[in-house]
Formats: structure tokens, sequence, C-alpha cells
């Protein structure tokens, strides 16, 4: 799991898509213990953050101990299990 920030700005990698949570598309996120803020809110999904599909996280939920989300590029379940164990970018945003 990676999750640091450096002096310069890298992409984090948030988790890895698990399996499908339902039927809406939603999805456990693995290799992640902590809820995963809605502020976010436009992620990079694919093998590398410069050529992953950017999407839009439409809901953040924490269920017993696992992040779950549901993001504009899984509408259903079958969706959700196209883009399983596919690693998931954030750029980090200056806070404040």
């Amino acid at each position: 799991r990676v999750f640091f920030v450096t002096e310069r700005a890298e992409w984090l990698k948030l988790g890895i898509v698990g399996k499908p949570h339902g039927l809406k598309g939603d999805f456990r996120v693995n290799c992640r213990k902590e809820p995963i803020p809605i502020s976010y809110d436009e992620i990079v999904i694919g093998k590398f953050p410069h050529n992953g599909q950017k999407t839009r996280i439409r809901k953040s939920l924490f269920s017993k101990s696992v992040p779950i989300l549901n993001c504009s590029l899984a509408d259903n379940r079958d969706d959700a299990e196209k883009l399983q164990n596919m690693p998931i970018w954030v750029w980090p945003t200056p806070s404040g």
C-alpha cells in the first residue's frame, strides 16, 4: 500500500478495487483500513495513474471496517466486476 506525500506532489494510491458490494455498482476497496473522503471527488482507476480512467466519486461508505465506493464508471454490479483488482489513484490537493 502506498500512501505518502513527499516534497513534490505525486499521485497517491488509495487502494485496490475489490469485490462488488450490492447491485448498484458499489465496490469494496482493498488494501485500505480508513474511509475514503468524498472530498477527493475525482479519482483515477487503472494500472498507472497517467493512463487510467478518470472518474468521480458518487458515494463513499465505511462498513464493517471496509471502505466502499461508487464511482461514475460503475453503474451496476457487472461494471464494478470489470474494475476489480485495478489500483485507485488520487492527485493530492493542498490542504486549507
